[in-house]
């Protein structure tokens, strides 16, 4: 699983505008570029928490995809991760000479990938078999996805420690990714007092920001029964998190997918929807 902040190869560029840069995954990539001293911009439909850190740091963001954001930037190379959004970028920055690096995070390829992958001066993918149905005409290289350092090297002790756990706890974590997944958070209130029976179990549970106060309700949990009920709506220490738990209910998005794997625990996948 490719490591992009433990990577002991310098890229060769000074810049690199990314298209989509408002999640977490290329957030993350943008921001370790730009602690190593590489002119990071970006671009995305909207703003998000992970661009207000981009930006807290100097990172340039724009909102919105038009393709004059490739004049104004000048970057060395633009890299898309799939989004229907990359297109306009990609095609413009094609058509000023700028190269062109796609990366495919999942197992089967999506539309916009497929398209420009015939026109892209290199292809990454995560998973070997996604590489057949690009159609790529440039070389296809497997990265893996880039996993944070801050999930790589999060400290067990100190993940448990933050959530009051004994060294018999068994810490099961429950989350639908940064917006949450409301049909997990169903089927878990289901299983409340299933759970709750078994005596040094802890749950973990992150319903995602606007799923919080309807699980909350819906749990109705006792005060006792919080000290063994974790509920957060969002979780900003994920790294820690991931390395605390001893098993996982989960989305199967890209992101979540590395960093399961990297840290291997034992996981229950629910793929979209």
């Amino acid at each position: 699983m490719a490591d992009s902040q433990t990577a002991t190869s310098a890229p060769d560029f000074k810049s690199a505008h990314f298209i989509g840069i408002g999640g977490a995954g290329m957030s993350g990539i943008a921001l370790v570029l730009h602690e190593r001293g590489y002119v990071v911009t970006g671009s995305d439909l909207k703003t998000s928490r992970y661009i207000r850190q981009l930006t807290r740091a100097g990172v340039k963001v724009h909102v919105g995809h038009e393709a004059a954001t490739i004049d104004e930037v000048k970057p060395d190379v633009v890299v898309g991760f799939g989004g229907y959004v990359c297109i306009p970028v990609a095609r413009a920055a094609e058509k000023t000479g700028v190269p062109v690096v796609l990366h495919e995070q999942n197992s089967v390829a999506g539309m916009a990938n497929k398209y420009l992958a015939r026109r892209a001066d290199a292809v990454c993918v995560t998973y070997e078999c996604s590489a057949e149905s690009l159609g790529a005409a440039a070389p296809v290289t497997v990265t893996g996805n880039p996993v944070r350092r801050s999930v790589i090297e999060a400290d067990r002790a100190a993940g448990r420690a933050m959530f009051d756990l004994a060294e018999d706890d068994f810490m099961l974590l429950v989350f639908g990714g940064s917006l949450g997944a409301r049909h997990i958070n169903e089927a878990v209130v289901a299983l409340k007092d299933e759970l709750l029976a078994r005596p040094n179990l802890h749950i973990v549970h992150i319903t995602g920001p606007k799923e919080l106060d309807a699980v909350t309700e819906a749990l109705a949990l006792t005060d006792d029964e919080a000290r063994r009920w974790h509920l957060l709506g969002y979780q900003d220490r994920m790294g820690e998190t991931l390395a605390a738990a001893d098993a996982i209910v989960s989305r199967a998005g890209a992101t979540s997918l590395a960093e399961i794997s990297a840290l291997a625990i034992p996981a229950l996948l629910v793929p979209y929807p």
